[in-house]
């Protein structure tokens, strides 16, 4: 673990993990991700800005801004639901998850994900 810049040593979330994944392995990961980014991206809304390439938070408040102004203006309800996922993915079933995509993903791939 690399320790981040000016964070407190004692807390978990100042350390950055160190890969050791083989070249091969990490070639691998780079070829499978430039075939199916265009597939996932082709799949996901446009309304989903969560770690996508040009979706920013910036983009997301903007348009909301932008819904809430034409809604007041049309003098229309206008409602929100705001929810904090912080450490979504820390609480995500992996093994579910990794069930899931070795059912629908081709055996060469489902294979690679299976531990040593």
């Amino acid at each position: 673990m690399i320790p981040k810049p000016g964070k407190p040593p004692d807390s978990p979330e100042s350390y950055r993990p160190i890969s050791l994944l083989p070249l091969f392995s990490k070639i691998f990961e780079r070829i499978i991700l430039k075939r199916i980014l265009p597939i996932i991206e082709a799949n996901i809304p446009n309304t989903q800005f969560g770690f996508r390439h040009n979706h920013s938070t910036i983009h997301q408040v903007h348009r909301l801004v932008d819904k809430i102004s034409y809604t007041l203006e049309k003098k229309l309800i206008c409602t929100a639901a705001f929810l904090d996922v912080s450490q979504a993915f820390d609480r995500v079933w992996h093994e579910g998850l990794l069930f899931k995509l070795k059912s629908i993903l081709p055996p060469t791939i489902s294979y690679y994900l299976n531990p040593i």
